[in-house]
């Protein structure tokens, strides 16, 4: 997790129109269609910029920038619902405009904007944390954290980065030791090291390989690439790229061959190259000419990849949630859907097994967290002639699920997906299997509270 009008495609890749989905619509909507679970209120997440969930999917966090508070919640895994747990403040944070829950669980990391500061936290099995440590600008060596916006922890467990917002833009890298404590290694400034294009960055996020950060720039409107030391942790400036609108936030699809940046135009996809981390511009996605994409402040990719989560709007407009689906023959976002909301979104998390979104209500100050259930999609592919006695089916879910496999004459099949990895199941027949004919292999998905259906016809031989 990091910090769309009409659609700008490739030339010659022809229209794409726009749908608004009713969210009301269940098992018949589109896939990554949201549908409202709840919204939830209270003070720990008032004016929330950031928020994260687990990745073992049992918690929820925010951080309230009005109270100067994080708000813990725990989740229901099957309808999304969260519980209010405790609210916490740090030692002396002030203004918390990010966070980040470590990828082994253990810690969360709060970025305090008006403290210029990081903050270290332990994270209990129950979802409580408790403050051990705090790094702010000016102590010791520690440098980088002037006007603190953005934070996140490195898979392997080893680093941290924290970007700063003023004293020219920078990215603070910290190496994690001991209980999750953080020691600071190294600031990347603005105009030093060849770094440019990096003032007041707002977001940045580290790519799923782990080769890259980006980082993305409010005042320069670009996104920063950085070739990333899995080692060190230390970095060197690749490119910048033009967003040509403030830049708010940036995501890294799960494959790695895409990224997309939150601005003020909308969301705008690269394509990604997995060697060396440059991006090269694919398209924006402006969302409809009735319900324009303004003020994008966080975006969430979905862990298949097969929707990004767009978190829109300003106390004006009231734009809320919207859900673009990624096409992999053109490469850009065609508009998909778009969610009810809760007005002045800030940011969006989905959940780790792809069946819930939720998305803060940060810019009005409303203390509210919209929490939506996805419409998963099922995958049957298989070989259209089969040997009865070897038939099969490789089956993908793009959120965790149980899918249940039936037809005529054939025993019930079951296997547990998780989202976005296919796997092989075989189908086998009550009696003796034929020699010869067709048979259509029926496929029911339960992810949360959502179901998916899809089939595959066979002949065989």
């Amino acid at each position: 997790m990091s910090r769309t009008r009409r659609i700008w495609t490739l030339a010659g890749a022809g229209s794409t129109a726009a749908l608004t989905v009713a969210l009301a619509v269940a098992v018949a909507a589109p896939s990554g269609a949201l549908r409202e679970v709840e919204i939830v209120g209270h003070p720990s997440i008032s004016n929330a910029n950031d928020v994260e969930v687990a990745g073992d999917g049992k918690h929820f966090c925010g951080v309230g920038f009005s109270g100067d508070s994080i708000g813990v919640f725990s989740r229901n895994a099957n309808t999304g619902d969260i519980t209010f747990v405790e609210e916490t403040d740090g030692d002396g944070f002030d203004a918390p405009e990010g966070i980040s829950v470590a990828p082994n669980g253990n810690n969360v990391y709060v970025a305090g904007l008006a403290s210029n500061s990081v903050h270290s936290y332990e994270r209990d099995a129950d979802g409580t944390l408790n403050n051990i440590d705090s790094d702010v600008q000016g102590d010791g060596a520690t440098t980088g954290l002037d006007e603190a916006t953005d934070v996140v922890a490195a898979a392997g467990n080893k680093h941290v980065y924290v970007t700063g917002k003023t004293n020219q833009g920078s990215v603070a890298l910290f190496h994690r030791v001991a209980n999750g404590t953080l020691v600071w290694a190294d600031a990347f400034l603005h105009g030093t090291e060849d770094i440019v294009d990096m003032r007041q960055p707002r977001g940045l996020t580290i790519s799923p390989d782990g080769k890259n950060l980006y980082v993305a720039s409010g005042q320069d409107g670009t996104v920063v690439t950085f070739k990333r030391f899995k080692d060190t942790g230390q970095l060197d400036f690749v490119e910048s790229d033009k967003v040509f609108s403030s830049a708010n936030g940036v995501e890294v699809a799960p494959d790695g061959k895409r990224v997309y940046v939150a601005s003020n135009e909308g969301v705008r996809t690269f394509s990604r190259n997995t060697q060396t981390g440059a991006l090269t511009p694919i398209g924006l996605t402006e969302g409809t000419d009735e319900k324009p994409l303004t003020t994008v402040g966080g975006l969430s990719a979905a862990p298949a990849g097969d929707h990004v989560y767009a978190a829109a709007g300003t106390t004006v407009s009231g734009v809320a949630t919207l859900a673009t689906k990624r096409s992999t023959k053109l490469g850009y976002q065609e508009f998909d859907n778009m969610g009810t909301g809760i007005g002045g979104t800030s940011a969006a998390d989905t959940s780790p097994d792809g069946r819930h979104v939720y998305v803060s209500g940060g810019s009005n100050g409303s203390g509210k967290i919209g929490v939506y259930s996805r419409q998963p999609k099922l995958d049957l592919k298989g070989k259209k002639r089969q040997v009865a006695s070897k038939l099969a089916v490789k089956a993908e879910c793009s959120a965790d699920c149980k899918v249940v496999l039936t037809g005529k004459g054939l025993k019930t099949a079951t296997a547990k997906l998780q989202a976005g990895e296919p796997k092989r199941v075989r189908v086998r027949f009550k009696n003796s299997p034929p020699s010869s004919g067709k048979v259509t292999i029926k496929g029911k998905a339960k992810a949360g509270d959502r179901t998916a259906f899809d089939k595959l016809k066979v002949t065989l031989k």
